[in-house]
């Protein structure tokens, strides 16, 4: 799939990584995960209340995984799960801040070591018209199967595994999941953010 990002464009490659050139440069192996990250964030937060927007959580992961960016083996998980791991991290240490201090949600501002190149992907993204009616579709579904789009369409679970994680039949969630795949997949050209599996 082809995702425009303002004036430019990219190929789109679920795990982030390019068959045709493996030696990606760290900036563009995030580039590519930033569209799915952003409408993970976008999901999960979707019913929290939070200290912070997608577009922050994105320039909060990047600055974490630039400091663990030698961690990072692509042997053992795609980039996208990766920063999606960081990201889940990011979002558990808000809740327990809030928890803690009580502090008032609302968007906070840019870090303040965040280049501009980065905060650039989060507003371009923020406009994309597509992936705005690709998370409308996702606004109209009811909390489990948001759920089951998160576990199997962007964090990776197996049908199986999100069953475990959702309390129902491992069959139940599989069907859930085809269905859900195809309603997507008819009324979104971002279908392609998607994890293909099972």
């Amino acid at each position: 799939a082809r995702l425009r990002l303002g004036l430019q464009s990219l190929d789109y490659n679920p795990n982030g990584m390019d068959s045709t050139c493996p030696a990606l440069s760290f900036d563009r192996l995030y580039e590519r995960a930033a569209p799915a990250l952003y409408a993970w964030a976008r999901i999960r937060m979707q019913r929290a209340t939070v200290g912070m927007d997608a577009e922050y959580l994105l320039q909060e992961v990047w600055l974490r995984a630039m400091r663990r960016r030698a961690t990072y083996d692509p042997d053992r998980t795609d980039f996208r799960a990766w920063t999606i791991g960081i990201a889940k991290h990011v979002l558990l240490e808000e809740y327990r801040r809030r928890a803690r201090t009580g502090a008032p949600a609302g968007p906070r501002t840019a870090p303040e070591d965040c280049p501009d190149s980065v905060t650039s992907i989060g507003t371009r993204l923020a406009r994309d018209e597509a992936l705005q009616r690709f998370l409308d579709s996702v606004g109209e579904l009811d909390s489990e199967d948001r759920m089951l789009l998160l576990h199997c369409g962007f964090e990776g679970y197996t049908t199986a595994e999100a069953a475990t994680r959702l309390g129902i039949g491992a069959e139940a969630a599989k069907k859930r999941w085809q269905r859900l795949r195809a309603r997507l997949g008819e009324r979104s050209d971002m279908f392609a953010l998607l994890v293909q599996g099972d």
